[in-house]
């Protein structure tokens, strides 16, 4: 067990009978642990049916993002083995099993709930209107004499454009609705460039829980926008701290290492800020930690 690897580590001498005592402390939080473990199975049961209710009024959504269902698919079976380790760790009073139970439940809980997010930020694809005949266009009315232009009537200024549905992430939104940054002028708004198809692909895989291959997919990048440099450190960071959270290891090589991103994060982009819909609010404070 990990707290047992740190008695022994940083003990220059232990005794049996100490062993034996930790032992027996780490088991006696096994019932503690079972109970966390059966409540947060709780709340991603309840994240389960939330989404099973949505889909049913967000059929059009749904059929338009088929990776919406893979994603249910992830998180459904992270729910069924956390039920699996909660059964095999009350069986046996095994607290790390049941500490991976509780870890698992929670993951499902945050991946149903993105699911869900991604449905209700969806919006369908604007029909393009037809446009009339030349011949059967509405003749544009000719203003009297000396009368003040309309503003769509003024030299250079040209009518608001229709809004257009940006490209879809994994979550539903675009980067930069995800991550806030000010819309006062600055040399990170200088020009627009689009995400990297790297950078796409490594928040696809955070927004699935997959950390993992998110750390391997922004472990170097080269990036001429420098927001996309504080946005690739932002996912990186935030990748890096829910290893952290769920393994729980005791190399804190990890955080060290999200610490790290956060703070470039913060060098690239001074006022980014980590959206409280998709970052949980135990991160958030992390990175504001690094300011």
């Amino acid at each position: 067990m990990a707290m047992l690897r740190r008695i022994v580590r940083n003990s220059a001498w232990i005794t049996l009978p100490v062993l034996l005592l930790a032992a027996i402390a780490i088991h006696a939080q096994a019932p503690e642990m079972a109970q966390r473990a059966q409540d947060d199975i709780a709340r991603a049961e309840a994240a389960e049916r939330a989404l099973v209710r949505l889909k049913s009024s967000k059929a059009e959504a749904w059929a338009a993002n088929p990776n919406l269902a893979e994603r249910e698919t992830t998180a459904g079976s992270h729910l069924a083995e956390a039920k699996l380790r909660l059964q095999t760790g009350k069986s046996k009073n095994d607290f790390v099993e049941l500490t991976r139970a509780s870890a698992l439940a929670m993951r499902a809980t945050q991946e149903f709930e993105e699911i869900v997010s991604a449905l209700e930020a969806w919006k369908a694809p604007t029909v393009a209107k037809e446009v009339p005949p030349e011949d059967s266009k509405p003749q544009t009315p000719v203003a009297p004499a000396g009368a003040e232009p309309s503003a769509t009537e003024k030299p250079g200024t040209a009518p608001p454009a229709e809004e257009e549905n940006a490209p879809l992430d994994a979550s539903g939104q675009t980067l930069e609705t995800i991550i806030q940054i000010p819309s006062t002028p600055s040399p990170l708004q200088s020009r627009a460039v689009a995400p990297p198809p790297s950078l796409w692909a490594a928040a696809d895989a955070y927004f699935k829980g997959d950390y993992k291959t998110t750390l391997d997919l922004l472990a170097e990048f080269s990036f001429d926008d420098s927001r996309a440099v504080a946005q690739a450190y932002l996912f990186r960071s935030a990748a890096g701290f829910a290893i952290d959270q769920i393994e729980r290891a005791d190399d804190e090589s990890v955080l060290k290492q999200a610490a790290a991103d956060a703070k470039r994060c913060i060098e690239e982009a001074p006022g980014i800020i980590p959206s409280e819909r998709y970052f949980s609010p135990k991160y958030r404070a992390f990175f504001d930690q690094q300011r």
